[in-house]
């Protein structure tokens, strides 16, 4: 999970990124011990490419803006700036 639960901290992507850098590392090691059959090695890098994909997916929603801001310009209501352009 992405998220420290325990804490309610919200962890930086590279925070994050390194976290499943090291859970990717451990699957491999396990993977090679167990001796585990090509398929099942695909599966487990295409599982790998999805996290990148997802990680990159979780920074992106880290730079949206807030949604509930105004992204007008001017303070002025809209009616105010209607009126004003009659």
């Amino acid at each position: 999970h992405p998220y420290d639960l325990e804490r309610g901290h919200v962890p930086s992507v590279a925070q994050v990124a390194t976290r499943f850098a090291d859970v990717w590392a451990r699957l491999a090691h396990l993977a090679d011990a167990a001796d585990l059959p090509t398929r099942a090695r695909e599966h487990l890098a295409k599982a790998q490419r999805l996290t990148m994909q997802w990680l990159a997916t979780l920074a992106f929603g880290k730079l949206k803006p807030d949604v509930g801001k105004s992204s007008r310009r001017s303070g002025a209501p809209r009616r105010e700036r209607a009126s004003r352009m009659q």
